[in-house]
């Protein structure tokens, strides 16, 4: 799951703050008895991390690829990696990688300015992180979270077609302004990606991402795997010209 999707999750989950955990269950790798009692505090989303702040432990989660969750209704087809039971609700997660830490207030340890949809985003940090590594390429850039914190592939590939820069592109050989260019697009892009996920219509707005042609010159899109990270590119030979 990307940013925006990890924000609504978030949002949807604000109903257990100021709850007391009743009971953990799950096959997470971690103590979870010790959690029982403990009064939820936040919940919020940093990068594609949901984080859940109780009284004196963290639980951080990362819903990786095919990750799901349910509120108030446990899925029967699969394992619970991870559920927190309330007097009043349940949150069961399944298909992620959670983690346990003790912390009272994880917020001071993150950089908030690197996440991409945060309202103190700086765009003059995520721009002198970039120019540190001039041998990458711009697609594994994009996915790297500690550049772009939130960002995934279909905002990469979204943002890369939009600043008409192929994913091949090398950090060095872009300008500064190119660099600025594409990482306000990529912020951009974010923001609407999760307006249109609040409406289910994100899948019909998008223009190059899994399409069979671009929108601008009607060329086939290329879809290949690219750079150290091998994920997939979608991308417009003819319009997307900047190497």
């Amino acid at each position: 799951m990307e940013g925006p999707s990890i924000h609504l999750i978030a949002e949807e989950l604000q109903i257990f703050v100021n709850q007391k955990v009743k009971d953990c269950l799950g096959n997470s790798h971690f103590d979870k008895e010790h959690l029982i009692g403990q009064k939820i505090e936040e919940i919020y989303a940093w990068g594609k991390r949901l984080i859940i702040q109780l009284e004196h432990d963290v639980i951080a989660t990362h819903f990786l690829m095919y990750g799901s969750y349910r509120i108030d209704e446990e899925r029967l087809d699969k394992p619970i990696r991870f559920a927190i039971i309330t007097s009043k609700n349940a949150y069961y997660s399944y298909n992620c990688s959670v983690k346990c830490f003790p912390a009272t207030d994880i917020k001071k340890y993150i950089d908030f300015e690197l996440d991409i949809l945060s309202d103190v985003w700086n765009i003059k940090k995520v721009i002198n992180l970039i120019r540190k590594n001039p041998d990458s390429t711009i697609d594994d850039v994009l996915l790297d979270q500690n550049i772009f914190a939130g960002v995934g592939n279909i905002i990469k590939n979204e943002a890369l077609f939009t600043s008409r820069l192929l994913p091949s592109a090398v950090v060095k050989n872009l300008t500064l302004k190119k660099i600025k260019e594409l990482a306000i697009n990529t912020r951009l892009f974010s923001l609407k990606f999760l307006e249109l996920r609040k409406t289910f219509e994100l899948k019909k707005n998008l223009e190059i991402y899994r399409k069979p042609t671009c929108p601008v010159c009607g060329s086939k899109v290329v879809r290949q795997k690219t750079g150290k990270r091998n994920r997939w590119s979608f991308f417009c030979p003819k319009c997307q010209k900047i190497k």
